[in-house]
């Protein structure tokens, strides 16, 4: 069965959530016109990735601001992955929340932590996946997916893709290409690449989302500073991209 995943680079509202929610729903909605049965967004998509403002920002799944997300992914049908600063039992976590059609929204928490997110979160402890039509997707969110801790446990569940969401400026966007090139070939896995753009934190995010194949080959690649859908169908391996004007957005 034919499964379309978008990826959307997009820049967030630094520090809003009420604004980010409206961008999201846009994205969706253009994603389901094109046909895409899921949607994954950056890291922290949903307030920015401002470390110094999770605290502030941290949000439950059940909050109410998070209905009209899951009212869109009963209505379209649709798989959506966002970022958020997660209020946890634990403390703030940089998660993933996932919204599927009328089930409960499900948490991915970031296991691995850079040494500068240390002091404003605290780290997951489960595997992270979906599964959307039978395809096993590993969730994996920046700083771990280039930990090779993180892709050997990936690999235990011998999965079809493995999702990085991210926040990377241009140097770590420059060593995650190097790197998922490597690990597709090595382990003929698809990978999926999902970053941002714009001013973060004390850093510009530098786009250039991406989709390589199971034997390494770089399919598509978005640019470094446009918002845009990338569209992966994967039965074909065929991929298309939709930039978005800021009309789109209005």
């Amino acid at each position: 069965m034919v499964v379309k995943i978008a990826l959307a680079q997009i820049q967030p509202h630094r520090g809003s959530i009420a604004k980010n929610i409206e961008l999201h729903i846009q994205c969706i909605k253009l994603a389901s016109k094109n046909e895409a049965e899921a949607i994954f967004f950056p890291e922290l998509s949903l307030s920015g990735y401002e470390p110094k403002l999770a605290k502030d920002l941290k949000i439950k799944p059940e909050d109410h601001r998070l209905l009209p997300l899951q009212r869109l992914s009963n209505r379209l049908n649709m798989t959506i992955g966002l970022g958020a600063p997660l209020d946890s039992n634990n403390g703030v976590q940089i998660a993933l929340l996932i919204f599927q059609p009328n089930k409960a929204i499900s948490v991915y928490a970031k296991q691995w932590l850079h040494d500068d997110e240390k002091p404003f979160f605290k780290p997951g402890r489960n595997y992270g996946h979906i599964e959307l039509n039978n395809k096993h997707i590993s969730l994996a969110i920046c700083y771990e997916s280039l930990r090779n801790e993180h892709l050997q446990q990936a690999l235990l569940h011998q999965p079809d893709f493995y999702l990085a969401c991210t926040a990377k400026a241009q140097k770590g966007v420059d060593k995650a290409e190097k790197h998922f090139e490597r690990i597709s070939k090595a382990h003929k896995l698809g990978v999926l690449f999902c970053n941002s753009v714009g001013p973060a934190d004390d850093f510009i995010g530098a786009g250039s989302s991406a989709v390589w194949s199971a034997d390494g080959k770089l399919l598509v690649q978005l640019t470094k500073d446009e918002q845009g859908l990338l569209i992966f169908d994967t039965e074909s391996n065929t991929c298309e991209n939709i930039f978005i004007h800021q009309n789109e957005l209005s």
